[in-house]
């Protein structure tokens, strides 16, 4: 019998047989995924590679086309492949997740997009970058802050055009909500930032992070903040804020999609 011919079985589960399989890719990190791949059958259900707030953002910024774009947590790389697809260039994302990391680098690879995906933690290089960028993407990360208001400056330092997509706290609705409602240290923190008192909640994680799913923030808590607060800020730091959707009943909580962007004059 000719070698070639012979039965031979792999030595491990972690090699694959076929010449190339993006699905076998995918399956790498299966049950784990969020985001439902486009052309494959292996990942989660949210539609966030054709995702609406994006369009939104989009029109609101007089389109992507051309611009240099800073991403913050791009978690599977789905919005950084609509960024890709819109014309963005450059595009820099930073993920702070290693395991959401390697899921950006595999649809990378499986859809063709273009973009630098760094793994590190983007409050530190907001807070040290010498570079600015047309556009900021923030979308799902400001929740997840233990200090959100830190977050919110250092964008300011780094660009005069923002989106956001963020989670935030509202009594009436949190209060009626059991299972928000446990996650909250009460009363809240009253914090004065620039002539301004704003309250931060504590939020709680509790055995998420133990989850090989977990996106959540790197401690063992976040702050959120109250819309009016978060318009607040954005506006006392010189942004015009346009609010798209606004979700108070979402199933994660109440949530809204702002725009901001500042003018300076010339």
């Amino acid at each position: 019998m000719e070698l070639s011919n012979r039965k031979t079985t792999a030595l491990n589960k972690d090699f694959v047989s076929d010449a190339f399989s993006g699905e076998e890719a995918v399956s790498i990190f299966a049950g784990e995924w969020a985001s439902k791949i486009p052309g494959y059958q292996s990942g989660g259900a949210a539609l966030l590679f054709d995702d609406d707030r994006i369009n939104w953002l989009e029109q609101q910024a007089d389109g992507f086309e051309g611009k240099s774009v800073l991403e913050l947590g791009p978690m599977e790389g789905g919005h950084t492949y609509m960024l890709w697809k819109a014309g963005a260039s450059p595009i820099i994302a930073i993920e702070g997740n290693k395991r959401s990391y390697l899921k950006c680098l595999i649809t990378k690879e499986l859809l063709g997009y273009s973009a630098k995906i760094l793994l590190g933690d983007f409050s530190k290089f907001l807070e040290t970058t010498t570079e600015r960028y047309d556009f900021i993407l923030a979308s799902g990360v400001l929740y997840h802050m233990a200090d959100p208001i830190r977050l919110l400056e250092s964008l300011s330092r780094v660009s005069d055009r923002v989106g956001i997509w963020t989670q935030y706290y509202d009594d009436k609705v949190i209060f009626e909500r059991k299972d928000l409602k446990k996650r909250f240290d009460i009363p809240a923190q009253q914090i004065k930032w620039r002539g301004h008192a704003v309250l931060g909640y504590r939020q709680k994680y509790h055995k998420e992070p133990n989850l090989l799913s977990y996106i959540g923030g790197n401690l063992p808590y976040s702050t959120w903040l109250r819309k009016e607060d978060i318009i607040k800020i954005m506006e006392t730091l010189g942004y015009r804020v346009v609010i798209g959707n606004d979700d108070p009943k979402g199933k994660n909580g109440p949530n809204m999609l702002l725009y901001a962007n500042r003018q300076h004059p010339e």
